[in-house]
């Protein structure tokens, strides 16, 4: 099993190393990103009197998780992608316990890439806007948090990836579940302010 994941993250890693240049892109959005989330803060402690800081945590909290499950979630389904432009995807879903460790493995790099982000994050804004930092309790909470939703995530994957081998289309698995985390999920906005039609959902999701 240690050798499917070790060979699954070093393919991984390639393709990864083949596209420094997107990634480079990426975290030049990151700090864009960085930016906006900024003026939004200070916009919002301008009309509502907020603390701008726990403003800027909370969006930046549902951005990161907007993230993860756009970039762990689509892992699997385009590895599939690769594996059967390859000619060996017949050969993974013979072995139905090996195809899922390397479904699951395909999703490690991409989560490396949202933390890498994550970390970009807090350079910026502790270096070019000032937000100030600090690792206690609450911290450590909303990591526990992302560790749980990141097997969510892996779940997620694995569903779009049976809709891939099954239909051999467009996966509308990834886009449902983004629009749910995004819209009903509470990524930018408290579960209490979404109506009592879709509370229930908006606090499963």
């Amino acid at each position: 099993m240690l050798r499917i994941i070790f060979s699954v993250i070093k393919k991984d890693l390639r393709i990864f190393l083949n596209y420094r240049l997107n990634f480079l892109l990426s975290i030049f959005s990151v700090f864009l990103y960085t930016l906006g989330i900024v003026f939004f803060s200070d916009s919002y402690q301008f009309t509502n009197g907020g603390n701008p800081t726990e403003v800027y945590l909370y969006i930046l909290t549902g951005l990161m998780v907007i993230d993860m499950t756009i970039t762990c979630s689509n892992a699997s389904p385009l590895a599939l992608n690769f594996y059967q432009t390859s000619g060996i995807l017949d050969e993974l879903i013979s072995n139905e316990k090996r195809f899922i460790i390397v479904c699951i493995s395909s999703t490690f790099i991409p989560l490396f890439i949202s933390i890498t982000k994550l970390f970009f994050y807090l350079f910026f804004s502790y270096f070019f806007f000032n937000i100030p930092f600090v690792l206690n309790e609450k911290s450590l909470f909303i990591l526990f948090f992302f560790i749980i939703y990141f097997i969510s995530v892996i779940g997620i994957s694995l569903l779009a990836s049976c809709f891939t081998i099954v239909f051999k289309r467009g996966n509308p698995i990834l886009q449902i579940n983004v629009l749910l985390v995004t819209f009903l999920g509470s990524a930018f906005f408290p579960v209490s302010n979404i109506g009592s039609t879709f509370k229930f959902l908006s606090n499963f999701i």
